[in-house]
């Protein structure tokens, strides 16, 4: 009788655990629904003396940013990496050349596990004067817990721990043959 009620209650266990995992198609829907971001209106940032990005947009993955130069330069853009996603890997980085006038350009950057996108611009004499530009679409996710899962998880793995306190509870009193002894 012990070694089922044993086996039933690691059972339960068990499949209240499996329950409380979230499936990885869901996180990889979650991950793919980030909602195109764009720059407000009357955005603009200094790259340098010469260079103006004056919007951006983000979706699908890659971001559309749009230059105003009073001459010819060359812009470098590299795709910022958190450091929650790898120790070490690749990212993406482009050198483009933009013209006098207004030029679009598009980017690919992936986002991190909060759903986060950015990435850094600089020219030579940004470079020479020791700044840049970055821009970011902010973190995505609406879930406060989607560190521990989601609120699915959460709470689910809350629910196994109570359980399995409760299922040792009774294992106790169910093998103290004399019921519970009181220390005097």
């Amino acid at each position: 009788m012990r070694a089922t009620s044993f086996a039933l209650g690691l059972l339960v266990a068990a499949l209240l655990a499996t329950a409380a995992v979230p499936s990885p198609a869901l996180a990889q829907a979650q991950n793919n629904s980030t909602n195109g971001q764009d720059a407000a209106m009357g955005y603009e940032e200094r790259v340098d003396d010469d260079v103006i990005l004056t919007d951006w947009e983000y979706s699908d993955g890659r971001f559309l940013l749009t230059f105003e130069a009073s001459r010819t330069s060359i812009v470098t853009i590299s795709e910022v990496v958190s450091t929650e996603e790898a120790k070490a890997g690749s990212l993406s980085i482009q050198e483009r050349t933009i013209s006098e006038g207004t030029t679009t350009v598009e980017m690919p950057a992936g986002s991190g596990p909060s759903g986060a996108a950015a990435v850094t611009i600089t020219t030579s004499q940004s470079i020479d004067e020791g700044r840049g530009v970055f821009i970011s679409t902010g973190q995505q996710s609406s879930n406060p817990f989607g560190a521990f899962g989601g609120t699915q998880g959460l709470f689910a793995g809350i629910v196994i721990s109570c359980l399995i306190a409760l299922l040792a509870a009774i294992v106790t009193l169910w093998r103290e043959k004399s019921g519970v002894q009181v220390a005097s």
